[in-house]
Order: C-alpha cells, then sequence, then structure tokens
C-alpha cells in the first residue's frame, strides 16, 4: 500500500496523522479489530477506545507513532496486512514538522496583526496559493484577516462515505498543532474546533482569538494546504474563508446543543451579481452539488446584502427572499427577512396578512417586534401578533426583546403580555439582562418578580442560575427603592433560601426586615453574611438601613471581631 507524504516526514516531526481508506466499508467490528492491531503494534497511538465506541467506516485514522526505519518498514508490513485483510486501498500522512516558536520575542513587531517575519521552530509550515477546487473570499482574506474569528468552510463532493467527518476532524487537530509550543503554557488562540455538518456534509475549520506570531500569509495559505490534503482523500467543491458564529461555537463547545448548519461558500452571489435573479435562477436549476436548503440560504445572504430601508432595494431582496422560501419552507430567516423587506417598502398590510397566515409562531413574534422598531404607529397590530402559542415556538432572545420594548413603550400592557411567556427557566437569561436595560424600574421589577416564579434552574446551568438568584436579590433592592417595603418583604422571604448562593441576598433581606422592625430576623441574615463571607462586609457595616441593629450585643461581637481581623491582615 502506498503512503502518500510519508517522504516529507522529518525524523524530528511533532506529530503525524494518518488517514487510510478503504476500497468498501469497514463494519464497526471490523473497525475495532483494525485500529487494535494498529495501535497494538504501534503504528497508531493508543486512543483507548471500547469496542462498542466503533461505527462503520471507509476511513481509519490516527496518530502515527514510527519515526525510525525499523519502526517504519515494521509499519508497513502491518499496512500491507490491513490492505490484503480489510481492503484498504491508500494511506495519507499528515505530519506537523514544525510547531510555532513562542520562546522568541520579536522586538521589532509593535502591531501583532501584522507580523513582518514568521517565528517558527523549523521553518513555515506547509502554505499553498492555489488548490483544485474553488475558494470564496481568496486572496481578499489576505486584506481582511480577522483574528479574533478565523475560519475555512469547505463542501465535500461526491457521495458521503461514513467516516469521512474524522477525517476531516484529524485535518484539523493536524492544523492546530503547528500552534502548539509544548514548552509553554500559553497558547497563541482562545478556541478552535471541526464543526461538521452531517446533512449539507459540509465543515467548518475555525479558530478564535488566533495572534500566532506568524504572518497573515503564512496562517491563511496554510490552512489552504490543510484543505488541499483534505482533498487528496476526500474530495472538495466549493470552499471559502469564514468565520464561526456565536450559535456555532456553542453548539460545538456545549453538550447537548443542536446542531447548526453550514454554508460553505455562496456561488450564487457571482451569478447574481454579473447577470442579476435571472442568472440566479438559471444557475440554480442547472446544478445539483447543493440542496435547496443550502441555495435557499444563498438566495439569503445576497438578500440581506440588500439595504431594506431603500424602496427599490428592498423589493429587490423580497423576491430573493422569497425564492428561498420556497426552496425551503423551514427557513425562518427568508421568511422574518422577507418581512423586514416588506416594511421596507411600506407594504405594512402585506406584513400583517403574512404574519397572521403563515400559523408559525416565530414568524409571527419576529414581526410584532419588527413593527414595533421601525413602524410606531402600528404598535397596536405589533401588539395583536404576540400570543401565548406563538411566543411557545420562538427563541427566548426574541421573547425578552419584545417584553423589553413592551415595558419601554407601552407599559400599561406588560403584564398583559407577560402571562403570553412561556413559563420555561429558558427565558431566565435574556430577561434578566433585559430588566437591566429597561429605564423604569416598576417595569424592571415586573421581570425580576417574572423570574422568580419561574422553575428553579439546576445547578448545573451555573449562568441561568446565577441570572435567577440575581433577579431575587434584585426584586428586593428594587422594590425598597420604590418604597414598596411589603413587596420588598415578600422578596425577602423567597430569597433568602438562595442566600448562601449569593450571599448580596443576606444584606438586601437584612436591610428590609430591619426597616419593617423585625431586628431578630435581620441579625440572623447579618450573621449569614459574615458566615458565608459576603464580599461587602464594610458596606454592610455601614448601611443606615441597618443602624437600628447598632445596640444589639450579637452586631458588635460580629463587627469587632471582624475589624480586628482585618486590622491583623
Amino acid at each position: 500500500m502506498q503512503i502518500h507524504h510519508l517522504d516529507e516526514l522529518s525524523p524530528d516531526a511533532a506529530r503525524a496523522g494518518l488517514v487510510i481508506a478503504f476500497s468498501g466499508v469497514l463494519s464497526a467490528a471490523d473497525h475495532y479489530h483494525v485500529r487494535a492491531l494498529l495501535e497494538q503494534s504501534g503504528v497508531f497511538e493508543d486512543m483507548d477506545r471500547a469496542e462498542d465506541e466503533h461505527d462503520d467506516t471507509a476511513f481509519v485514522v490516527g496518530i502515527w507513532e514510527p519515526r525510525t526505519a525499523e519502526e517504519t518498514d515494521a509499519a508497513r508490513e502491518i499496512l500491507d496486512e490491513i490492505e490484503r485483510e480489510y481492503g484498504a486501498s491508500d494511506a495519507w500522512l499528515l505530519p506537523v514538522n514544525t510547531v510555532i516558536d513562542l520562546l522568541i520575542e520579536d522586538e521589532d513587531d509593535e502591531d501583532d496583526d501584522e507580523r513582518d517575519v514568521g517565528q517558527w521552530q523549523q521553518g513555515p509550515p506547509p502554505q499553498v496559493t492555489s488548490v483544485a477546487f474553488s475558494v470564496e473570499g481568496y486572496p481578499e482574506i489576505l486584506d481582511d484577516f480577522d483574528w479574533e474569528d478565523f475560519g475555512l468552510s469547505v463542501k465535500l463532493a461526491g457521495e458521503g462515505r461514513p467516516g469521512e467527518s474524522e477525517v476531516l476532524e484529524l485535518a484539523h487537530h493536524i492544523w492546530v498543532a503547528h500552534y502548539i509550543d509544548l514548552r509553554v503554557d500559553e497558547l497563541p488562540f482562545g478556541h478552535s474546533q471541526l464543526s461538521f455538518d452531517f446533512h449539507r456534509r459540509s465543515a467548518l475549520f475555525w479558530i478564535d482569538d488566533f495572534v500566532a506570531p506568524a504572518t497573515v500569509p503564512e496562517m491563511v495559505q496554510h490552512l489552504l494546504a490543510v484543505a488541499a490534503s483534505v482533498h487528496d482523500v476526500v474530495p472538495i467543491v466549493y470552499a471559502r474563508f469564514d468565520q464561526a458564529s456565536t450559535d456555532l461555537k456553542y453548539a460545538a463547545l456545549i453538550d447537548g446543543q443542536d446542531p447548526v448548519p453550514i454554508l460553505a461558500g455562496n456561488p450564487l452571489w457571482q451569478r447574481f451579481e454579473e447577470g442579476g435573479p435571472e442568472a440566479a435562477d438559471a444557475w440554480v436549476k442547472s446544478q445539483s452539488t447543493w440542496g435547496d436548503d443550502e441555495l435557499a440560504a444563498m438566495y439569503v445572504e445576497i438578500g440581506m446584502d440588500l439595504d431594506p430601508s431603500e424602496k427599490e432595494s428592498a423589493r429587490r431582496a423580497l423576491i430573493l427572499f422569497d425564492r428561498a422560501a420556497a426552496l425551503d419552507p423551514s427557513n425562518e430567516d427568508a421568511m422574518i427577512d422577507a418581512q423586514v423587506a416588506l416594511v421596507g417598502s411600506g407594504a405594512i398590510d402585506e406584513v400583517l396578512r403574512r404574519a397572521r397566515e403563515a400559523d408559525h409562531g416565530p414568524l409571527r413574534s419576529a414581526t410584532a417586534q419588527i413593527l414595533a422598531e421601525n413602524v410606531p404607529d402600528r404598535f397596536d397590530d405589533a401588539l395583536s401578533l404576540i400570543d401565548t402559542a406563538g411566543l411557545a415556538e420562538s427563541g427566548s432572545e426574541l421573547i425578552a426583546t419584545l417584553v423589553g420594548i413592551v415595558a419601554k413603550r407601552r407599559p400599561e400592557v406588560l403584564d398583559e403580555v407577560l402571562t403570553a411567556v412561556p413559563k420555561e427557566d429558558r427565558v431566565i437569561l435574556e430577561f434578566e439582562k433585559a430588566a437591566y436595560e429597561i429605564d423604569g424600574m416598576e417595569q424592571s421589577l415586573k421581570l425580576y418578580e417574572f423570574i422568580m416564579d419561574l422553575p428553579e434552574p439546576e445547578p448545573e446551568d451555573a449562568d441561568t442560575r446565577r441570572a435567577y438568584l440575581q433577579a431575587h436579590n434584585n426584586a428586593i433592592i428594587f422594590s425598597q427603592n420604590l418604597g414598596q417595603l411589603d413587596r420588598a418583604k415578600a422578596a425577602s422571604d423567597r430569597a433568602q433560601a438562595y442566600a448562601f448562593e449569593n450571599p448580596h441576598i443576606y444584606h438586601s433581606a437584612a436591610c428590609i426586615y430591619a426597616l419593617l422592625g423585625d431586628a431578630d430576623q435581620a441579625m440572623r441574615l447579618v450573621e449569614g453574611a459574615f458566615e458565608h463571607e459576603y464580599h461587602h462586609l464594610d458596606k454592610m457595616i455601614v448601611d443606615d438601613d441597618l443602624v437600628s441593629l447598632h445596640e444589639m450585643p450579637r452586631w458588635k461581637s460580629l463587627v469587632e471581631a471582624y475589624r480586628n481581623q482585618m486590622d491583623e491582615s
């Protein structure tokens, strides 16, 4: 069996990957036996996978271990055995012959974004300036490089084969390995991942906070070389330099997140620019590489580049969005962006007709937001689109945005709108943010009290639980600031169960009980603040709301011990 690029492997290589392709598809059992043979014989690094972790595959990938001539010859024999017994057809080596040098300081470099000299331990990594497939955004990326978010999306050609995603994951691993200097703890990037869209057979190699001491051409053309190495194994039909969206990053880095579709380029754009909608439509009808959902996403991208506030531009955008919706009725962006274009063209009645006839909750909610933000004299029409069923199907960010708009512009109907909001903890984070941004204290308080009535988030959901506890504390504070001590006491009664997690509650609730004359309960909360090392004990000690406690022996004892401790430290 031929091992492509074996002659390029340096004896001092930091790492190397190997992809073995098979003429057919290995069963999960055969996959396990092949990998076990490769690992036991020292060809692959041991991945310690259980037998039931293996799937049917047309590719077996791993980290290549041999370095000496003797080890390589022994590996060849194993690969020849796999070829005879399992139908292996080819193998490709992906070496890491150099890595970034993070110990050298470039004193002449004053701009991290535009380095003149790359810093590599064994010279720069492989680079190419052209590949055998179309690449969108090159060479423009050399001028538009964004170190905060950088990546390349690829669309695979032909029929899919099981295991192809693992080929791309290995290529991603090899790419990133070039930027890891094991002699130091720091990494010259934040996060990096290979995100794979199994439905579209598209993938995105992405990295953020990419501050490697290398030139922009080196980083860009190295990633092109990585894609070219993938193309040798799994053909690529199209690619573009791209960035990972926030949703995609969450999906990649947090378990349980829904996968995010990846559109690996937009060849429709060029047809549209050169020949207008007719040329774009003709190309759509003539090709079979891209699915209808991808074509719809292309139409949406083009439409979003047009200005919806200018009537003729909005009219053209509407045509594109409607064509996208016809291709993919599930494309919410197409439906919602069509509403934006209609508002831009002044067709408000048509906007309302579409929203009401679509029987699509998120469209009604989004249309309500669009009208409320852009057509103030149709605010009542916007309100008429907000309903329980629609909000239940809408995302939490959209719900919070709508509630925030109502709180600011029509606070008298806020209570009614809140009755339509789903009583689910998924809205907590966004509602807590919305409450913070509202100018009216009474309206913010209503959101905090709404949060308090929602299901308690699990401790594992740390951010949501933090917002939940903060809402309890803020409900106490805002009630007091409004002069509504009975309301503040009701919030305090509920919130103190969480004070050990958010010690601010000890302080806030203690003030309320002290003002209401319940010195004993107030003192118990003050003691809880000391016990749980509340970070603002100094402020609590001098808080005027607690002055009625100052003559209590328990107060004096606590404050004296605290001040003595501070003096000693």
